[in-house]
């Protein structure tokens, strides 16, 4: 899935949107400056209406998301199940293996013929004893063998499903954060036409910090752990905020002080 193109026409209602409010002395220079000093990020109702489409559509992708892995979960949790049914199994034929290899007792030594029972053919018996032995620890071993190997068979089953599960995870996120960044852009449109227009934009500019993204924790989170669990709730909600480009006008006025734009990541 690919990001919405920000084609003209988007551009031109951001933009125009920005500009409106701008001459309508929105926000405050009081607003902004209050905000400022609680830490707080401001927005106004457009970028609310952006920031909540993009919520609105991350949501899609993760119900997409989980509709994909629906049968993989299924299956991982059974091939789990037999994976310690297995292993139980194994427990009991190892013990078979060692009882298999115990010593023979007297009943088995015991002559079964009359042949064996003729003075001096007593090896005879010993030797069917043993070969009776010999193919009882083969077959116990030969059982044992296969269950490691169906075991190890499982093994692999399970990582191809849980690969496939953290691959759909990591495309989902990668969906998610394009759409977010999308939607940031048109935010930002929105306020550096904001201020370009308002009366006081070059000092508010300074002080604004902006909403510019509303992320579900599961978008942010590295995909580790157990397959089964990524993407599962519940979530919390990080907001990422950025400070506006100060315009540039030729009023006469001095620039004010500006500050790295970097991105900031408040708390929830």
């Amino acid at each position: 899935m690919s990001a919405p193109r920000y084609g003209p026409l988007r551009k031109v209602k951001d933009r125009g949107r920005g500009r409106r409010d701008g001459r309508d002395c929105v926000p405050s220079l009081v607003a902004v400056q209050t905000l400022a000093e609680t830490g707080e990020a401001i927005s106004a109702p457009y970028p609310d209406v952006l920031l909540s489409k993009a919520l609105h559509e991350i949501t899609v992708v993760h119900q997409r998301f989980e509709r994909q892995v629906d049968d993989d979960r299924a299956a991982l949790a059974k091939l789990r199940k037999d994976w310690a049914l297995a292993g139980e199994a194994l427990v009991r034929t190892a013990q078979l293996v060692v009882e298999a290899h115990a010593a023979l007792t007297e009943e088995e030594l015991r002559p079964r013929s009359y042949d064996e029972l003729i003075q001096g053919n007593g090896h005879k018996a010993r030797s069917r004893s043993d070969r009776r032995r010999d193919h009882r620890i083969a077959q116990a071993i030969a059982r044992q063998n296969a269950q490691l190997q169906a075991r190890d068979d499982i093994s692999s089953r399970t990582a191809v499903v849980e690969e496939r599960i953290r691959n759909e995870f990591a495309v989902a996120q990668a969906d998610a954060r394009a759409l977010s960044e999308h939607y940031a852009t048109r935010v930002q449109a929105y306020w550096e036409h904001n201020v370009h227009i308002h009366p006081e934009g070059v000092y508010i500019a300074a002080w604004l910090h902006y909403t510019a993204q509303l992320l579900p924790s599961w978008v942010l989170e590295e995909p580790v752990g157990d397959p089964a669990d990524l993407g599962r709730g519940p979530f919390e909600l990080h907001r990422l905020a950025r400070q506006v480009t100060p315009p540039v006008r030729r009023t006469g006025r001095k620039q004010p002080i500006t500050h790295p734009a970097d991105e900031i990541q408040e708390s929830p």
